[in-house]
């Protein structure tokens, strides 16, 4: 009997771990994106079209500037939304820029667009695809729920600064408010060189934007939210790119012999709490060439290519790769991108003089090992006029990841995936069909996780993104205890009806930490507040040293329970008896708001027979 119950309370534990799980994934239910200048090829003006797919149907409704647009979702097909233009276009005149002190502050109002999921509707995925004559882009879109405070831009050298059908070539990041009253400082970089001062912009309402344009290469610029009187930090979304530029073998050219380019970059860009330590960038199907960039969050990184050839970024820095099939066996993809630190790594496409085949400059912001999918539905699309479509997989030879690796239900041979040396992974190279001036959905699913980019090249153009992501902060500050479960659970999440206590991860030693729920718990304070005596620090519970910073682990004495299941923010407010640093606040308090997702408990699928 003691067996049993044993057995018992294991499987309810790893059930309680699995099924109360929170999704932070690209799948939800609010995301916001921005429609930024575009260069046009003559006077083909560039449209926006939003892709929304799910594994189950949905709807929902697109809002910007006064308009809307409602949609509605087929499982395991993708709905192709088209934005009215001039309602969410942000023109370069609109933009912000360094000429003058207020040219540097200026705001676009009310042109962020917000795609929300009916209430009681399943979450969908997002993607958004500029596309013009000669002249696309496309970019996988976050949800609200998994965006962060704080991003580095990424572009390409501004090979391109000419003046062409009412927009100037130019490098560009765009910042769009999710919550009213946010505030924002930037630390610029030009061309790899730091500003001698940050900006700092405030954008009063949800959906203000904060567009900003340059000559020169604004990579490494670091955006972050930051708190102001009352305010504390606000989830920002960032996208960067070009409106165009051309990309060849060196950072200062735009084309090779056969001729230049001009073509946009777009990318939404990743939190920096949801960066990683390890990549793989793999070369595009019928390609021979690839750039790649590599940028650090923090001091002193060190980055290997394939194992070896290590280079040191600090802060902001980062480090350019040409490669090539038929170049230096160092610079042969694929590549295994490892590092000590948190990096992020961008994927280039050439101007078609540069390389073999079709196709035009375009980037895709790569995401690490630790943030691998499992399931992802995506778009790939002939417009304005792709001819060739294609998806490349990432995924670890361990296990049954590759053998139950499926594109529509069909299971890829084996003999299909090319294995990149010792390193434990391979990757697949598939081309797709698409009919003309149309978009095809492809489900892509494995036992285990993956990663995937999907691209299309035709006659001077191109576009591609990222098919998917988790979007997990590595080092979240705060995790749940269920009293169910001896695992911590890395992510706010529990079960209704389950006991749960919170922990708190502070690289300070605050003098008191308030726990405040806006909704009263079934069990549990509203408020708490966890002081010690006097401004002496809290008795630490443990420690422990993530990324070369120490961090002090608090559990929180107060025992919560939800009876309903849902999203329950959470606003937790330590006092230090120093100022703080951190942005969020100039004091010395700091706040850190979350959502605690209430989920299903789980069902025993079980019997015991005497």
């Amino acid at each position: 009997m003691n067996m049993i119950r044993l057995f018992v309370s294991m499987g309810l534990s790893l059930m309680l771990v699995s099924v109360c799980a929170q999704n932070f994934s690209n799948k939800g239910k609010e995301f916001w994106l921005v429609f930024p200048p575009h260069q046009a090829n003559v006077n083909n003006l560039a449209t926006l079209s939003i892709y929304l797919t799910s594994d189950k149907n949905s709807s929902g409704i697109i809002s910007y500037n006064g308009n809307s647009q409602t949609f509605i979702v087929t499982a395991n097909q993708t709905t192709e939304i088209v934005l009215n233009r001039v309602a969410s276009y942000i023109s370069g005149a609109e933009s912000a820029n360094t000429n003058t002190p207020v040219d540097q502050v200026r705001i676009v109002s009310g042109k962020g667009i917000k795609v929300t999921v009916d209430d009681g509707q399943p979450a969908v995925v997002a993607y958004a695809h500029m596309f013009a004559g000669a002249r696309s882009s496309a970019s996988l879109i976050l949800p609200t729920s998994v965006l962060g405070k704080t991003y580095y831009a990424i572009s390409w050298n501004q090979t391109n600064t000419s003046f062409q059908s009412g927009e100037f070539a130019r490098s560009q990041f765009s910042v769009i408010a999710t919550e009213n009253n946010t505030s924002i400082r930037i630390n610029l970089k030009r061309n790899g060189l730091a500003a001698a001062s940050p900006i700092f912009i405030d954008l009063p309402k949800a959906g203000d934007i904060y567009q900003f344009q340059d000559i020169q290469d604004l990579s490494g610029t670091f955006i972050e939210s930051i708190g102001t009187g009352a305010n504390g930090c606000k989830k920002i979304a960032v996208f960067s790119g070009s409106t165009s530029l051309g990309i060849s073998t060196t950072l200062n050219a735009a084309g090779c012999s056969g001729g230049s380019s001009i073509d946009p970059l777009y990318q939404q860009c990743y939190p920096t709490n949801s960066w990683g330590k390890k990549y793989g960038v793999t070369p595009f199907r019928g390609k021979n060439k690839l750039n790649y960039r590599v940028i650090a969050s923090e001091d002193n990184t060190t980055v290997l290519t394939n194992g070896s050839n290590p280079i040191i970024l600090n802060k902001g820095e980062f480090n350019t790769v040409f490669a090539d099939m038929n170049g230096a066996n160092n610079l042969k993809p694929p590549f295994i991108i490892e590092s000590d630190k948190p990096i992020a790594v961008a994927q280039f496409s050439l101007t078609q003089s540069c390389d073999m085949g079709v196709g035009d400059p375009d980037m895709i912001f790569l995401n690490p090992v630790e943030q691998s999918i499992s399931d992802i539905t995506v778009f790939l699309s002939s417009k304005q006029a792709i001819t060739d479509q294609n998806i490349n997989i990432f995924i670890k030879n361990a296990g049954t990841a590759i053998s139950s690796f499926k594109i529509n239900g069909v299971s890829e041979p084996i003999s299909s995936f090319i294995a990149i040396g010792n390193s434990g992974y391979s990757y697949l190279q598939k081309q797709f069909i698409v009919g003309a001036s149309s978009s095809s959905s492809i489900q892509l699913t494995s036992d285990s996780g993956f990663n995937a980019i999907c691209y299309g090249f035709g006659s001077y153009e191109s576009y591609g993104y990222s098919a998917g992501t988790n979007i997990i902060d590595l080092n979240p500050p705060i995790t749940i205890q269920n009293e169910f479960s001896a695992s911590n659970i890395a992510y706010s999440a529990t079960c209704s009806n389950a006991p749960f206590k919170i922990n708190l991860a502070l690289t300070y030693q605050p003098t008191s930490i308030t726990v405040d729920f806006n909704t009263v718990p079934a069990s549990g304070l509203q408020s708490f507040t966890y002081s010690a005596i006097g401004m002496v620090p809290l008795n630490v519970d443990s420690s422990y040293i993530f990324n070369g910073k120490l961090y002090y682990l608090y559990r929180i004495p107060q025992l919560y329970q939800f009876s309903a299941t849902g999203s329950y923010p959470v606003k937790i407010t330590t006092v230090s008896s120093t100022t703080l640093s951190d942005g969020c606040s100039n004091n010395n308090t700091q706040e850190i708001t979350d959502n605690i997702v209430v989920n299903p408990p789980p069902i025993a699928d079980f019997k015991i027979e005497s």
